[in-house]
């Protein structure tokens, strides 16, 4: 609740709105969602009491996960007592909004960084927890697995608290602290937080021999060999003789990494790529081009998309593909289709696949188009004794057949001119048999 709130103040702050300022029709839809919910929380009922009377270990358990929106913390405190009865009580969460690199609402920070923001959070508010628990409950160590090993404390810090021990260590050596009594006062002041014993003491020598800064040095890394005259050289010679080519492509055929490759491309060359204006039946990607920006844009004939086509269903598994037919012209896929459909079906996978057939260890998965969900395909495949794994409403992306093996067909087939049907039918069933085994298996692995 608290989270949802900070991101719409987020927003609002993304788009510049005045406190007098009339918002969208957008944000005042999300607004009025978040007023009528909010009675909600009423419902929610959360004990605030810990009975930690007859105990035989209590530990601190904290959670933190991060997403594009925001990070949040939260702790829990796990009580065993004398009689090996385990519960779990809620203490408190924190959560924090992702910040933003500008203005623009989209540029916030990436996954990794925001995971590494909600560790900070949770190592901060875990810290705090335990110091006021600790003198009224004694807090164990958290435990794992079955060895009962204790975990090894592990201390998140930002660089702000680094550079303070640094500074600490300076105003120690100007005092004359030796290196021994500093890393003892810089251990009272920051506790298990602190800097180890060799890097205090590495810090100590580093200030006594003159230096003033407390900022790392200036990793210079290894010379970048990619980026050479011959290099650009290369990469300029194959785009001009194929300005289509991805930057992948010209990173494989140079032997340099991607990031290499787009910044000679970018920088060196000045090139950017863009889009050939003008409708065509080929996807925005294809019909790509590099240039520079003096070129002129790329002109090409406006086409139209044909009007020869035709339907195709595609069953298929981690092996390859099991039944593929075209559906006829004129016909509707209805329930009375399917249902041939899927006599066809189990005649292909007895076939193919006799093992999983003997077995029954074979799933049906298809989604909630009306076809597949009529009470008489429910009822045949209820009668034939077939599993189907439930699709959820508006999940496309747990198909194979639209994450995977449609925008395939489709890409393969873009951009050329057939004739007839059956020329379309042919060049498909060639492309379904071009796919791999190995492609099938990462396509189910994902």
């Amino acid at each position: 609740m608290l989270l949802w709130a900070k991101c719409f103040m987020q927003l609002l702050w993304c788009t510049k709105l005045g406190w007098d300022d009339q918002m969208s029709d957008e944000l005042q839809a999300m607004w009025q969602q978040f007023c009528t919910e909010l009675p909600l929380v009423f419902d929610l009922c959360l004990p605030r009491h810990i009975d930690a009377t007859g105990y035989q270990d209590i530990q601190l358990l904290g959670f933190a996960d991060a997403s594009v929106k925001g990070y949040a913390a939260v702790i829990y405190l796990r009580i065993v007592d004398t009689a090996d009865n385990t519960s779990a009580k809620f203490i408190t969460c924190k959560t924090k909004v992702s910040p933003l690199k500008s203005s623009a609402a989209d540029e916030s920070l990436s996954i990794p960084r925001l995971e590494l923001c909600g560790a900070l959070l949770l190592a901060r508010t875990l810290h705090h927890v335990h110091s006021v628990l600790s003198s009224e409950i004694p807090v164990s160590r958290c435990k794992r697995g079955r060895t009962h090993r204790q975990f090894v404390p592990c201390a998140v810090f930002d660089m702000s608290e680094i550079n303070e021990q640094r500074v600490s260590i300076k105003f120690c050596l100007k005092l004359g602290k030796n290196e021994t009594e500093t890393y003892t006062m810089i251990k009272t002041a920051f506790g298990e937080y602190s800097l180890s014993r060799s890097v205090t003491f590495e810090w100590y020598k580093r200030f006594k021999d003159g230096r003033q800064s407390t900022d790392d040095d200036p990793r210079s890394g290894r010379p970048s060999t990619s980026r050479n005259d011959d290099v650009v050289k290369k990469i300029k010679e194959k785009v001009r003789n194929d300005r289509r080519l991805t930057v992948r492509e010209l990173a494989n055929e140079a032997g340099i990494s991607i990031g290499s490759c787009d910044e000679i491309l970018t920088e060196n060359l000045q090139m950017k790529r863009t889009w050939v204006y003008g409708y065509d039946p080929e996807t925005k990607f294809q019909s790509s081009q590099w240039i520079t920006k003096f070129s002129p844009r790329p002109k090409k004939a406006r086409q139209v998309r044909s009007n020869v086509k035709t339907m195709l269903i595609v069953f298929f598994d981690i092996e390859g593909i099991i039944h593929y037919e075209f559906v006829p012209h004129g016909q509707t896929v209805n329930q009375v289709f399917y249902k041939d459909v899927l006599i066809r079906l189990r005649e292909r996978i007895r076939k193919k696949r006799p093992e999983k057939w003997r077995n029954g260890t074979w799933f049906l998965h298809h989604d909630n188009a009306p076809a597949h969900s009529a009470l008489s395909i429910r009822e045949f495949l209820a009668d034939k004794k077939i599993p189907v794994v439930p699709h959820p409403s508006y999940s496309s992306d747990l198909a194979p057949c639209d994450f995977f093996l449609f925008p395939r067909l489709k890409s393969a087939l873009k951009g050329q001119r057939f004739q007839d049907v059956e020329e379309i039918k042919a060049n498909t069933a060639a492309e379904l048999k071009a796919i791999t085994l190995e492609q099938f298996q990462r396509t189910f692995q994902k």
